[in-house]
C-alpha cells in the first residue's frame, strides 16, 4: 500500500467519523453544540420571533396558569421546546393578528397555547393540557 492511499483511506475515515459525530451531538436532547442548523425552519422562525417579542399573558391565561400551577417563565421555556402546530384548526396565519397553535411539554403534560402575534407584542390567549378536561375557576369566566 503507498503512502498516498494510506493518507486517503486515513482522512476520509476521520471526514467520515466527524460526520457520524457532529449529526450524533446535534440530535441530542441536551442540545451540546448550541443547534443553530434548523433555526430556519417555519415553526423555529415562529417561536423565536414569539420569544424575541414583547411576551404577556392575557388574564384569562394568568388565571389558567395559576390553575395549572405553572408561571409566565415556564410558560416562556415551554414554548421555547414546543412545536408549532400549522395544520391545526386553530391557528391562522392569513389574518391579523397572527394566531399560532402550539404543543408543549410543560409539568410532565402536554399542554397548548394559542398565541396571538401582533406587530411589536406577543400575547397568550389560552392555554390548557391536550386531551383533558380539567374544570379551572377561570374557564366558567370566559
Amino acid at each position: 500500500m503507498t503512502r498516498k492511499r494510506r493518507f486517503i483511506i486515513f482522512f476520509s475515515s476521520a471526514a467520515f467519523m466527524a460526520t457520524i459525530i457532529v449529526f450524533s451531538l446535534m440530535l441530542r436532547e441536551d442540545d451540546p453544540l448550541n443547534n443553530n442548523a434548523v433555526s430556519w425552519l417555519p415553526g423555529n422562525r415562529v417561536k423565536a420571533a414569539i420569544l424575541e417579542s414583547k411576551f404577556s399573558l392575557s388574564d384569562s391565561v394568568q388565571c389558567l396558569a395559576t390553575c395549572h400551577k405553572t408561571s409566565e417563565k415556564q410558560i416562556i421555556a415551554a414554548i421555547h421546546d414546543g412545536d408549532v402546530e400549522f395544520n391545526s384548526d386553530r391557528t391562522k396565519v392569513h389574518k391579523s393578528p397572527k394566531t399560532y397553535y402550539i404543543e408543549m411539554p410543560l409539568n410532565r403534560k402536554v399542554y397548548f397555547a394559542l398565541v396571538d402575534m401582533y406587530h411589536s407584542s406577543t400575547v397568550v390567549r389560552d392555554l390548557g393540557i391536550v386531551d383533558e378536561n380539567k374544570a379551572c375557576p377561570c374557564q366558567t369566566l370566559k
